[in-house]
């Protein structure tokens, strides 16, 4: 995939009906620690909806441990192959929110991935397969039932928003 198609894959992953219904009902009953449940059904639509009918070699991968410095590691959700890069990835960091600080949760992933990019540049380094990936850029996703819809800002990080704010949000950061 490139930059584009992964946004058109989260766009339309959150145009889901069944996606839309169960946020719904979250936002109804006021259901908390809802952010897994986000990310499998995330994974659900990967491999039932993108990844099933490509003519071509994509990868994905869930949770898949990044060196960052040290001793230090990164667990990005999702790692979304590229088409363009070989051995480039896109990360994906998915967040949730019932209180309106959903750009608050959304910081502290942004300043982690800022801090790994200024040691480490555009590389990942896994240890589990020993192999260091390129790192193309990194997809800040949040959902919030009861959204503030404030800028997401982090010191030192340029973003760029792709989501409807009043119902996702989308912020990606580049690496190329």
């Amino acid at each position: 995939m490139n930059k584009d198609k992964v946004i058109c894959c989260i766009k339309d992953f959150f145009e889901e009906k069944h996606v839309n219904e169960v946020i719904a009902t979250i936002k109804e009953c006021q259901v908390s620690g809802w952010e897994g449940w986000m990310q499998v059904e995330f994974a659900h639509y990967l491999q039932k909806k993108v990844y099933k009918n490509q003519k071509t070699n994509f990868s994905w991968y869930r949770e898949y441990k990044v060196q960052s410095s040290g001793e230090n590691h990164i667990i990005p959700d999702f790692w979304i192959s590229s088409d363009e890069y070989e051995m480039g990835y896109f990360l994906i960091e998915f967040k949730r929110s019932n209180s309106g600080k959903l750009e608050d949760e959304m910081q502290v992933d942004v300043k982690k991935w800022r801090d790994h990019i200024s040691i480490n540049k555009g590389k990942l380094y896994c240890p589990a397969d020993k192999k260091t990936h390129n790192n193309l850029g990194v997809f800040f996703v949040g959902v919030d039932t009861n959204p503030a819809n404030k800028e997401l800002y982090v010191e030192g990080v340029t973003l760029e928003n792709y989501g409807k704010q009043s119902q996702y949000r989308i912020d990606f950061l580049s690496m190329i």
